[in-house]
């Protein structure tokens, strides 16, 4: 029994390093096209950015959902990245929305995923807002949300994702910067994507970034099996 304990915990310990990474992020560019793309509302960027993610040349498009911290181009921090999945037991209530924190990434996962392909920068704004609007009480008060239709989004999300599978929310990470790491100074602003390995959804280009610890943990797993398959035969 002992034994099968410590396999256990192997395994629970491995598919943590599968739920997070550190990783290094720069921000190369923002919005579609030129550096400081056309994609803004209330005097703010929104979807998407555009990161270099561990120095690879293939960028990544992510979305911000920290409406109260700022960024600049070529700006470069430490960042943890967490399968949304592991934030189900997020459950402090956000004093913006009433959702607890675990609910608003899944909104926030939900939205995200209205946003594939090459969206209109009224849709961008829009919806960028609304998911702001889950975090953060000054972007839920901003003419912004208003004027954008941020509300309309909020409305949707509210009701469709309590109705959505579990596996859903597999396919997208949270990008939290770590304090201090910022080159800039302060604290950079937390960014929500597709799941590290896997490819977005209409979207031209190579898979998102893997990182290694998911590498790691395959062969973590492979290790464990060839373990239990060893004591089986005894």
């Amino acid at each position: 029994m002992r034994k099968a304990i410590l396999v256990f915990s192997l395994l629970v310990m491995l598919a943590s390093v599968a739920l997070a990474d550190t990783v290094t992020m720069k921000l190369v560019n923002l919005g579609p096209g030129a550096v400081g793309g056309p994609n803004s509302a209330g005097g703010v960027y929104v979807y998407p950015y555009y990161f270099s993610i561990n120095n690879s040349q293939t960028l990544t498009p992510l979305i911000c959902d920290s409406y109260d911290n700022e960024v600049a181009i070529n700006e470069h921090w430490t960042a943890t990245v967490t399968a949304l999945s592991a934030n189900a037991g997020m459950m402090t209530p956000l004093a913006s929305t009433g959702l607890t924190k675990a609910q608003a990434y899944d909104e926030a996962a939900w939205l995200l995923s209205q946003l594939s392909g090459t969206p209109s920068q009224s849709t961008a704004a829009a919806i960028n807002f609304a998911m702001w609007g889950l975090f953060s009480q000054n972007a839920l008060n901003s003419a912004a949300y208003t004027s954008t239709g941020a509300a309309t989004w909020k409305t949707q999300a509210d009701a469709i994702v309590p109705t959505l599978a579990s596996s859903f929310f597999d396919n997208y990470s949270v990008y939290t910067p770590q304090l201090g790491t910022q080159s800039q100074g302060g604290l950079p602003q937390e960014y929500i994507g597709y799941t590290p390995g896997g490819r977005i959804p209409n979207t031209p280009g190579s898979p998102v970034p893997e990182p290694a610890s998911l590498l790691m943990f395959g062969t973590g797993l492979m290790s464990v099996s060839g373990l239990i398959r060893s004591k089986l035969k005894r």
